[in-house]
């Protein structure tokens, strides 16, 4: 089965996109404790696996990719976890349904950011929180499906607007390992393709299954950070801030309070 999302696996768990996906699961998980939790556009579930056995009292999570939620009910299974496929902008869910919601790397794929913020609001119950994260425009590789890539202060800004209160972190890397990215791109976009040919047409979910984590290992150093009022304000895409001469905000992450 062919997954192009996010999934810790033995051969991949070193990765800093993979620890800081993990991180912000785990992050999520200081807030998810005997609440009821939706995990919106939930991916393979891990982190929808990680957030039932860090105490969650009921997780439901939510992915349009079918491959997706096979993959997230063969591996990820836990009696608090139901998996539903469905569109995170028309839920069938009744209004302040939710204490928590999830939502990693999901805004960027909708042609209508409004829509998705708007349905949040919806199903989130009043002084529920809304988790959410973005990757900044400026150091993505801009693929055909992200539909609407957000810099970091236009993506705080939309928060504010919708929300009561808003916290604001990132994720950051530092300018070797964009450099490192950039070369590996080149590498690992011939690889893949290579690698696409010789599994055509094969069934590896059987080997996919070997190598998942349940509870995958955590690289503290990749847990979010809190953002300074003073750097969002000049996190314009074409500016540089003084904590990018060191190090470069590479991931977005909002606590919006209802």
């Amino acid at each position: 089965m062919e997954y192009d999302g996010v999934m810790p696996t033995k051969s991949n768990l070193s990765n800093y996109i993979i620890q800081e996906h993990i991180m912000r699961y785990v992050f999520a998980s200081e807030y998810t404790k005997d609440k009821i939790v939706l995990d919106a556009a939930c991916g393979c579930g891990y982190g929808s696996h990680f957030l039932a056995i860090s105490g969650a009292r009921k997780v439901i999570a939510v992915d349009i990719d079918r491959k997706a939620l096979k993959l997230a009910k063969n591996h990820f299974s836990h009696p608090k976890v139901t998996y539903l496929q469905g569109d995170v902008t028309s839920l069938p869910f009744p209004d302040s349904y939710f204490e928590v919601i999830t939502s990693f790397e999901t805004i960027e794929h909708l042609s209508n950011p409004a829509d998705y913020i708007q349905e949040i609001q919806r199903i989130l119950k009043d002084d529920g929180i809304f988790i959410c994260s973005t990757p900044n425009t400026k150091y993505t590789r801009h693929p055909a499906y992200h539909l609407h890539e957000f810099s970091p202060d236009e993506f705080f800004n939309l928060l504010d607007k919708n929300f009561r209160e808003v916290e604001k972190y990132g994720q950051y890397i530092s300018r070797f390992q964009r450099l490192n990215d950039l070369i590996r791109q080149k590498i690992i976009g011939l690889a893949s393709a290579v690698l696409l040919i010789l599994l055509k047409n094969k069934n590896i979910e059987s080997k996919i299954s070997k190598i998942i984590y349940s509870r995958p290992s955590q690289d503290p150093s990749q847990r979010p950070q809190k953002i300074d009022e003073i750097d969002v304000s000049t996190m314009g895409k074409n500016k540089v801030t003084p904590l990018e001469n060191k190090r470069i905000l590479r991931i977005m992450v909002g606590v919006c309070k209802k």
